[in-house]
């Protein structure tokens, strides 16, 4: 019998895209922070971009493509935090 339970202190981890599918782990990660006062660390993957080839006469820089797409998955998951976990845990 364990009589002794400690409550871990890693970081809780959230991998979310931002997108509705990943609501409920964002429910779940908020549920457990506020249960196990455990931080929680969020992890979003940025995919690549889509393939732009010559044919279309234009050049688009790769860099401002990346900052783009990025600035755009960090303010979609933020947002998410935001409604479904609520102001407090953005």
């Amino acid at each position: 019998m364990i009589t002794d339970f400690a409550i871990p202190s890693e970081p809780i981890l959230l991998a979310t895209d931002g997108l509705k599918d990943s609501d409920a782990a964002v429910r779940i990660a908020a549920r457990l922070t506020e249960s196990t006062q455990r931080p929680v660390t969020v992890v979003a993957v940025l995919g690549p971009p889509p393939l732009v080839t010559g044919e279309y006469g234009f050049v688009v820089p790769v860099a401002d493509v990346w900052k783009d797409r990025r600035d755009a998955l960090l303010a979609r998951v933020q947002k998410q935090i935001a409604a479904v976990a609520g102001p407090s845990c953005e």
